[in-house]
């Protein structure tokens, strides 16, 4: 029935996405739970970023396919969450929905911002408390039970060292005075000059954490402006041609990029190659304690599924 449903959706896909029904307007039920416009609508862009980020264009009939499936699994998940007791605390959905709020601008804004890609902020909320109800039972029910033996990660680690080699990382700490698209030459010159003043103050001697604590603009400046490691390509290539260039200690001169002015201090290096077993150990822990996660939960789908009563509503599918 979940596959018949699936292909009738899809078979009007490209309007829903285009020019998708009213937010509220019900597409499907999951055994008689509404799945609205605007429910679907932020399943479909979500996906649409992940597959991006991965270097895929998907077509319309495609993520759209991928969005009705996403939708009705997450939809069963929650059901089966909210059958053993669980459920997200709602003042946890609030501050979660007070960050996108904050991101915003404000709640207008957000509102705006939801409406131009057809859904709504009751949309956005009933999508936060399905994915938080799903988390809570992924950490209380799935987890729990699965297992990951030290044996197990040093041999994916063995099996895999061709594809766990890494390029040339570091890990710096920074100061960033922030310059901002079309500031005037008088707010240049005072970030310039912010710059090279605690440029003298750390090759002076004074500890740059401290420094970074008290002086930098940039998020991680409260955590003494360590950015940890990375490589070049993850940050801006003038950052990382001045920090890849720096020894270990070493203070770089005042930097400009697209974000500011920085100052940078590298503390360790990495060579290029495969890293040692415990560097990355608990990483090859979580990706294979993740791997055995969906291979429980796609089981319990396959149960679910096959019971799941879903209908597609004529009133929330535009006719093609």
């Amino acid at each position: 029935m979940i596959t018949t449903v699936i292909a009738i959706l899809v078979a009007v896909g490209s309007i829903v996405v285009q020019a998708p029904p009213p937010a509220d307007e019900v597409v499907l039920t999951v055994n008689g739970e509404p799945l609205c416009s605007g429910e679907l609508q932020l399943t479909a862009q979500a996906l649409s970023k992940e597959m991006t980020a991965e270097g895929t264009k998907p077509d319309t009939e495609r993520l759209f396919e991928s969005a009705v499936r996403q939708a009705i699994d997450h939809k069963l998940l929650a059901q089966e969450a909210r059958r053993q007791g669980i459920a997200p605390a709602p003042e946890l959905i609030d501050e979660t929905l007070e960050r996108y709020v904050d991101q915003a601008g404000s709640s207008e804004a957000l509102e705006q911002d939801l409406a131009a890609r057809g859904s709504r902020l009751r949309s956005l909320r009933a999508h936060l408390e399905e994915a938080a109800t799903i988390n809570l039972y992924l950490e209380r029910v799935i987890r729990p039970g699965i297992t990951v033996s030290d044996g197990e990660v040093e041999a994916y680690y063995e099996a895999n060292r061709s594809r766990l080699s890494a390029p040339e990382q570091i890990r710096a700490r920074h100061i960033l005075f922030k310059v901002k698209p079309g500031s005037s030459e008088q707010e240049i010159d005072t970030a310039r000059e912010k710059a090279v003043e605690a440029h003298r103050r750390a090759i002076a001697g004074e500890d740059f954490a401290a420094l970074a604590r008290e002086l930098s603009e940039a998020p991680e400046g409260a955590q003494g402006g360590d950015l940890g490691f990375f490589t070049r390509k993850r940050v801006a290539p003038r950052f990382a041609e001045a920090a890849f260039a720096l020894t270990v200690g070493e203070i770089s001169a005042v930097v400009l990029t697209g974000y500011g002015f920085h100052v940078i201090k590298v503390e360790e290096r990495r060579e290029a190659g495969v890293p040692p077993l415990e560097d990355i150990k608990d990483r090859l822990y979580n990706r294979l304690l993740d791997e055995k996660v969906a291979v429980k939960v796609n089981a319990l789908l396959e149960t679910l599924r096959a019971k799941a009563e879903v209908v597609a509503s004529d009133e929330g599918v535009p006719a093609p």
